[in-house]
């Protein structure tokens, strides 16, 4: 569904549109929360930890992607708001080039690179062999959460934030669903749950870039609008250097911090993996609403509409500040509650990473 955000109450459009990508990020988290709870309760947290090591080297290899993706919808949420339609396509066409080059990018990154940034970060020996096979198979084979990611930017910016839910939701039942099958049904351990969360996002993203094709006829493009347009191209990587730089610094500032964690052992990897995962929950929220607002901006930069973007950032930002008191309340008085979520009773190390 085309929902215009350049009419309205700023908030209420905000909020609107934002929920369904907030359940859409709680899904997409569940990937790789499902593969450390199946793994840490079937075969404990020696294996949790392994996964739980590749999260940043993940984060630093995917963040240019997101980026760009975040950028795509930036840009066309803009023409979108300024009526030009022509250059929706255009921008579709473009972020399709984009896409195909991450997707290869990041393949190679991740089959060739990733026993390399393992052993930068230090990881401890038993579990090294573990996390460089997980990140071989899901960053190796990341060609679907790059795609879904560009196709559900693409029907954002046109207001469109519930159909990528669906196929998301969709889609990680049957990450659960394929984690038990190959690990508790065949014992496949790190390497089933890697092979179950790849097949899940192809998935999705295949499912997501046919609804485009079928339900939306302004995405229809002509063969002149599928040829190369070089200024927009320019445009969407000037809007997503700064993104994807972004992401770099945080990724790089948290495989430091885990440079010095898994110097510790295990015990400490599994801890501290733990509770990023806790962390992710926890401000997930924040990101789902600055997202949203992005992409409200852009239509309404795109509209010139200059005092409804002052409107909806003062808001924004004040709900912002009400969340983050309440998400740190939460973790301070219950964290070791969540902790205890993701460990078998049954692990010998358990109170100890708890």
């Amino acid at each position: 569904m085309i929902n215009d955000m350049t009419k309205g109450p700023p908030l209420g459009l905000i909020i609107r549109f934002g929920w369904p990508m907030l359940i859409g990020g709680l899904f997409q988290l569940f990937y790789n929360l499902i593969d450390m709870l199946i793994v840490g309760q079937v075969n404990g947290s020696r294996d949790l930890a392994a996964i739980g090591a590749t999260a940043s080297a993940t984060f630093l290899v995917l963040s240019v992607t997101m980026g760009l993706a975040t950028a795509c919808s930036i840009v066309m949420a803009q023409f979108f708001g300024a009526k030009k339609e022509h250059m929706v396509r255009v921008t579709l066409a473009s972020s399709i080039y984009i896409s195909i080059i991450c997707a290869i990018g990041i393949a190679v990154v991740g089959v060739f690179v990733s026993g390399s940034l393992m052993r930068i970060l230090q990881t401890p020996p038993e579990i090294i062999d573990g996390a460089t096979l997980y990140m071989q198979i899901c960053v190796g084979g990341g060609a679907g959460v790059v795609i879904y990611n560009s196709a559900a930017a693409v029907l954002r910016a046109v207001g469109d934030s519930r159909t990528p839910l669906y196929f998301l939701i969709l889609s990680s039942l049957l990450n659960i669903i394929l984690d038990l099958i190959f690990v508790a049904g065949f014992s496949m351990g790190i390497k089933g749950v890697g092979i179950a969360t790849v097949i899940a996002q192809v998935v999705s993203a295949t499912l997501c870039v046919l609804y485009i094709a079928w339900r939306y006829p302004i995405f229809h493009l002509s063969l002149r609008e599928m040829r190369p347009n070089w200024k927009n191209i320019r445009l969407i990587l000037r809007i997503g250097f700064s993104l994807a730089l972004q992401g770099l610094f945080i990724a790089i500032g948290e495989m430091t911090i885990l440079g010095v964690v898994n110097s510790f052992g295990t015990n400490v990897v599994a801890a501290y993996s733990t509770c990023l995962r806790v962390q992710q929950f926890a401000i997930l929220l924040h990101f789902t609403i600055t997202e949203a607002f992005a992409v409200y901006a852009g239509q309404n930069l795109g509209a010139r509409c200059f005092d409804r973007i002052r409107e909806g950032f003062w808001k924004v930002t004040g709900v912002l500040m009400v969340l983050c008191l309440f998400s740190s309340v939460l973790v301070y008085f219950y964290g070791d509650s969540f902790v205890h979520l993701f460990i078998t009773a049954s692990d010998p190390n358990l109170e100890s990473i708890v």
